[in-house]
């Protein structure tokens, strides 16, 4: 029984970039569930973790708008999480993640993972945090986490867009390195 169980936790390090889990997450928009990951044409879904309070996630809105238009051209399908407990930080609410997301017009989901179920199958930590994830089979593998770019603060003064990157390594099939993200931590 030992050796099964120091099997499997083996097997389960090998393959920590892949998942098999179906989660489904709250759209708060159309207030429905959906399952998550949700997928565009390619095959490959980009989740971006984020906060609507911190100030990182607010640094990044206007590319991550930006982000889905070219993503959507490619048959990337874009979605926002918010992952933060609405009991510790009221201000992270599905009300007010809906209220953000119409202020904003998002054209993409903003899904609310208040279970952290999301958050803790691809052991999100940040806000803003991207994982760039192909479709595989019954699992989901994560071609890239971390950071969008290497300037959380100034688009001008961005020289690495590691996000950019990873999308067109992943259209070609590869996968990419993973970085720092810079943010704020997901609260629990």
């Amino acid at each position: 029984m030992i050796k099964i169980l120091v099997t499997l936790l083996l097997v389960g390090l090998i393959s920590a970039n892949a998942v098999s889990q179906e989660i489904k997450l709250y759209d708060v928009v159309s207030e429905k569930d959906v399952k998550f990951p949700m997928y565009g044409k390619s095959g490959l879904s980009l989740v971006i973790f984020t906060s609507n309070v911190c100030p990182y996630s607010e640094y990044y809105k206007d590319r991550i708008k930006d982000l889905y238009d070219q993503c959507e051209s490619i048959g990337i399908q874009l979605v926002l999480v918010n992952s933060n407990s609405s009991e510790v930080k009221p201000e992270e609410s599905t009300e007010l993640m809906k209220k953000q997301s119409l202020d904003e017009e998002f054209s993409f989901p903003y899904l609310a993972d208040k279970e952290q179920l999301a958050q803790k199958t691809l052991d999100a930590k940040k806000n803003p945090e991207a994982f760039l994830i192909k479709k595989s089979n019954q699992s989901l593998e994560v071609l890239y986490r971390g950071s969008i770019d290497d300037n959380p603060r100034s688009e001008k003064g961005v020289r690495q867009n590691y996000l950019e990157s990873a999308i067109k390594k992943a259209l070609e099939g590869k996968s990419s390195e993973s970085t720092h993200a810079f943010g704020c931590s997901i609260k629990n």
